[in-house]
């Protein structure tokens, strides 16, 4: 029997359950925590008009999203205006 899993691309963490997401964070580095990621997208500090769209990396163990077994923090950056 094979494994089958769903990778997407989400560009809210909204739509990510928050207990799950931050299950994946084993370090527990305060900066990749659903809460300050998702207050960032809710403040519009990244967003399209700062040039940080949000498009984070999910793998799910089946097609309804039940259970997150990885996840990546990503934003498709627009511009250079030099952050870093």
């Amino acid at each position: 029997m094979s494994n089958s899993y769903y990778i997407e691309i989400v560009e809210n963490l909204r739509l990510i359950n928050p207990k799950q997401w931050d299950q994946m964070n084993t370090s527990e580095q305060p900066f990749l925590t659903h809460a300050f990621l998702s207050g960032l997208e809710e403040t519009a500090c990244v967003s399209e008009k700062t040039g940080w769209i949000p498009q984070h990396i999910v793998i799910f163990t089946d097609d309804q999203n039940t259970l997150l077994i990885a996840a990546l923090p990503c934003y498709l950056k627009l511009h250079s205006y030099g952050e870093y």
